[in-house]
C-alpha cells in the first residue's frame, strides 16, 4: 500500500475549501438561497425559513438580502458556513478519491 502524499492532499482540501465557501455557498447561494436547506439537519431541529428582502438605496439600483431563521433565530452565518463545509468535503471527496 502506498504512502498518502499529505502534501497533495493539504492543498486539494485548502482548494475544496476555497470553491466550497467562495463559489458554493456564497456566489450560488447569493442566487439560490434554498441551498442552505443542506444545513438544517445539522443545525436546526425547529422551524427553519429563509427569508428574502429587496431593497434600493437609489432608483435603479436594486439589492437582495437573504435571512436564514430556526425558530425565528437568525442563523445566517452558521448556515452558510455549514453549506460551504458540506461542498468542500465533497469536492475534496471528488479531487482526491480515497481507496
Amino acid at each position: 500500500m502506498r504512502k498518502p502524499n499529505w502534501m497533495l492532499i493539504g492543498i486539494m482540501f485548502g482548494v475544496s475549501l476555497f470553491l466550497g465557501y467562495a463559489i458554493f455557498a456564497a456566489a450560488i447561494g447569493a442566487f439560490f438561497p434554498s441551498i442552505n436547506y443542506l444545513s438544517k439537519p445539522l443545525l436546526c431541529s425547529g422551524e427553519f425559513s429563509i427569508e428574502t428582502t429587496r431593497y434600493s438605496y437609489k432608483p435603479g439600483q436594486v439589492g437582495w438580502q437573504h435571512n436564514i431563521y430556526c425558530d425565528g433565530k437568525d442563523i445566517t452565518l452558521p448556515a452558510v458556513a455549514m453549506t460551504g463545509l458540506c461542498f468542500a468535503c465533497d469536492l475534496c471527496r471528488l479531487f482526491y478519491p480515497l481507496p
